[in-house]
């Protein structure tokens, strides 16, 4: 036992071997954080690539949304000459032509361009009393006669 204590290690009996497991160690993690370094190169070389692609698709993007506004303006602007010479074409009539419908029929009549809509209301309740007057007091439309029960049978049997 004592005589193995006072033998040297092998390691402390050849210390360039330690020196070069060190150096080893030492290059080993010197390529590992080259490749780390060549990684993060790469990394960032894709990340700028990246960053240009999506710069480009938001001009682009930009551009399109520009031409899309402009477009819209002159379609409106289009629109609103069409609107206008419309109105200028039918601006000189002195007068208008409405239909309007009832639960009784149908109604035309031509009020002046500067008529309301009161107007046309005391228009329909007037030809509606005018309507309500023609017909027989009987409450009857036209060409319905009210006749008593001998004359209809009668009428039937062809008498």
């Amino acid at each position: 036992g004592s005589f193995a204590s006072k033998q040297p290690s092998k390691a402390a009996a050849c210390p360039s071997r330690d020196v070069r497991a060190g150096l080893q160690d030492g290059e080993q993690e010197m390529g590992d954080h080259a490749a780390q370094l060549s990684a993060l190169k790469r990394k960032k070389v894709e990340n700028a690539r990246e960053k240009a692609r999506i710069m480009a698709q938001l001009e682009d993007d930009k551009k399109e949304k520009e031409h899309r506004l402009q477009q819209a303006k002159l379609f409106q602007q289009a629109e609103e000459e069409m609107q206008a010479a419309a109105r200028s074409e039918f601006s000189d009539s002195s007068s208008a032509l409405l239909n309007i419908r009832t639960e009784n029929g149908a109604l035309r009549h031509s009020f002046p361009a500067e008529a309301t809509l009161l107007d046309v209301r005391a228009w329909v309740l007037q030809d509606q009393k005018r309507l309500a007057s023609m017909l027989p007091a009987y409450g009857v439309g036209p060409g319905h006669v009210l006749v008593s029960n001998e004359h209809s049978e009668a009428a039937r049997l062809g008498r």
